[in-house]
Order: structure tokens, then C-alpha cells, then sequence
């Protein structure tokens, strides 16, 4: 089992990846250690197991491995942009799907009604935000309600880019 002293032996935290503290096989001390998947994360092996390294990072600082470990601005390991999550939560908090045509996370547009619909989830239900005659309408409403049920947890589709001053 991983524990936060078997991390602190074996690596070294800086600004968001982990460095390998001795040299273990093909690896040299120093070394970042893992290597990016597909789908962007950063993945560590040890003893032939691979964990997703903000899990590790997490792990490191809190000393807890919880199941879910959300991003704030992915893909950005530095600690304090990661957070514990619940499954819901850490849905609230994710990019808007590639198929989204209206450009706005929980907006589509209904072709028979000539109309854009709001909807968002929340504790298992899909929340009905409403049916507005222009997108600005819908853009405002469905900010609003993901503000006043997702609060610190609401993304608005627009990716997980860095604020500036970090």
C-alpha cells in the first residue's frame, strides 16, 4: 500500500510533479518520474502499478488517498489546484462535451421549438433551468443556476486554462 512516508522516501514535490529522490532501475535520481496518458494525465509507477500522479501528489501534502481528486485547472498537478471531490462534484466541475453545438455547457438548441434549453445535474436529477428564445438569455440563466447549485464546484465549458497570474 502507498503511504505518504513511502512518497516522501522515495520522491521529491516540485510545483506540481514528482521527482524521483534515488535511482530505482531505469530511473535516476532527480528524474521526473511518470509519463503523461492519453487523456493528459500524469501517470507514476511504482512496484509495477501505475497511479495517476495528482492522486500521489494529493496523498503526499494530506496524507489521505481519497477517491476522487478534482483538478481546479487541468492539467495542473501544483497542490493547490488540487482538491478532494465527490463523484458529483467532480462531474459539475468538467469540460463541456465535444458534440456541444451551442457552445455553452447545458445549453442546446431544440430545432422544433426554435428555442435553446437549459439543463444542469445536481444530486442525481437533471435540473430544468429553462427555454429561452436566444442564446445570451440561455447563457445567463443556466450561469446562474450553475452559480446557485454547484457554487464553488460550477465550470462553464470553457476548458481548465490558467488564471494569468499563476
Amino acid at each position: 500500500m502507498i503511504t505518504q512516508a513511502l512518497l516522501h522516501e522515495w520522491f521529491e514535490y516540485d510545483d506540481g510533479f514528482l521527482y524521483w529522490r534515488k535511482g530505482r532501475s531505469n530511473m535516476k535520481a532527480g528524474e521526473k518520474a511518470g509519463y503523461v496518458n492519453k487523456k493528459g494525465y500524469q501517470v507514476v509507477r511504482i512496484n509495477g502499478q501505475g497511479y495517476l500522479a495528482h492522486r500521489l501528489i494529493y496523498l503526499y501534502f494530506t496524507g489521505v488517498m481519497p477517491q476522487r481528486v478534482d483538478h481546479i485547472f487541468f492539467p495542473s498537478n501544483r497542490i493547490e489546484h488540487l482538491r478532494e471531490a465527490t463523484s458529483s462534484a467532480n462531474q459539475w466541475h468538467r469540460r463541456m462535451n465535444r458534440n456541444n453545438k451551442s457552445g455553452v455547457k447545458g445549453v442546446c438548441f431544440n430545432k422544433r421549438a426554435q428555442r435553446f434549453i437549459a439543463n444542469l445535474g445536481y444530486q442525481s436529477k437533471v435540473i430544468y433551468v429553462g427555454c429561452f428564445p436566444d442564446l445570451e438569455a440561455a447563457t445567463y440563466a443556466i450561469t446562474k443556476a450553475r452559480n446557485q447549485y454547484h457554487q464553488a464546484w460550477a465550470d462553464f465549458g470553457m476548458g481548465y486554462q490558467l488564471p494569468e497570474e499563476v
